[in-house]
């Protein structure tokens, strides 16, 4: 699994962009990195908000494994 990691700007603020639907090539599973001690407030709707790090499921399926083992 790959690490990733939320970028902020220097005021604080989250990085992001607004991508059009016809430039997404893949739709990834990413998993939070949890740590020593879970946040009490994480669960499926605050996870992607809550989280910093985050793991990327390339073993979700067959395509997706082959896809990004192509590109290292």
């Amino acid at each position: 699994m790959f690490l990733l990691h939320r970028h902020l700007r220097t005021n604080g603020t989250q990085m992001g962009d607004i991508t059009r639907l016809v430039d997404v090539r893949e739709v990834v599973e990413l998993v939070p990195c949890y740590g020593a001690k879970m946040d009490e407030d994480l669960n499926l709707d605050t996870s992607l908000k809550l989280a910093d790090s985050f793991y990327m499921n390339n073993f979700a399926d067959k395509e997706t494994f082959h896809a990004i083992l192509s590109y290292q």
